[in-house]
């Protein structure tokens, strides 16, 4: 049996509704969505998913073992890059975060 991906959303409290909806998804479970990485500090997750991330948010999500998605115009350090134009993207990539290297 195949187990359900869990995804933490990280965005400005004004871009948080609209990226559940673009997110949702019945292949993983959107387990919380937060303003900043110190709100998900008890929160379980196999994969975090920021919008407009600093380095040191990817940072923290990595030494927790959590794969990344930055939402960003620029390129950052995130395991996968969406523009923020393709967000929805991620519903079929996401499964490119846990592929062997």
């Amino acid at each position: 049996m195949c187990r359900t991906a869990k995804v933490l959303v990280v965005a400005p409290q004004d871009r948080q509704a609209d990226l559940r909806r673009a997110l949702s998804s019945l292949e993983y479970d959107i387990v919380a969505t937060v303003e900043n990485v110190e709100d998900a500090a008890g929160i379980t997750t196999d994969a975090a998913v920021l919008w407009e991330p600093d380095a040191d948010a990817i940072n923290v999500l990595r030494q927790r073992g959590v794969k990344t998605a930055a939402i960003s115009a620029a390129e950052t350090s995130a395991d996968m890059h969406l523009s923020p134009g393709d967000v929805k993207q991620f519903k079929t990539r996401i499964w490119e975060l846990f592929a062997p290297g």
